[in-house]
């Protein structure tokens, strides 16, 4: 297997692999405090988590992008935009209310394997 999960920030553990399916291997993500965040609007935002000591989370998001992270309950989500060079607060959210409440599926594309 290839890596072409290494932008996955979870340790294996999270992960359960299950066959090939026609060329894309299916990814089930135990539901782990995972949230997700997207970004409707037309306006580059930056979301970050600044409550949690020792914790580094800082994504830029882009309109339409959408963002799935682990966090903790008492976690807090800033999105901020950038007007005039400064950056404006836009929204704080509980990551208790962005938990994704099932798993969640990653199609991941193999080759099917070819005999000469």
């Amino acid at each position: 297997m290839s890596a072409p999960l290494d932008w996955w920030p979870y340790n294996s553990e999270s992960l359960n692999a299950t066959a090939d399916q026609g060329g894309f291997k299916v990814l089930k993500v135990n539901n782990k405090n995972m949230c997700y965040y997207g970004n409707f609007t037309s306006e580059i935002q930056i979301a970050r988590v600044t409550n949690i000591p020792n914790l580094n989370f800082e994504r830029v998001v882009f309109p339409g992008d959408r963002l799935l992270f682990e966090a903790v309950p008492e976690a807090q989500l800033e999105v901020y935009i950038s007007k005039t060079g400064r950056e404006i607060l836009l929204k704080k959210i509980s990551c208790d209310r962005l938990w994704v409440n099932e798993g969640i599926n990653i199609f991941e594309f193999t080759s099917p394997n070819r005999s000469n």
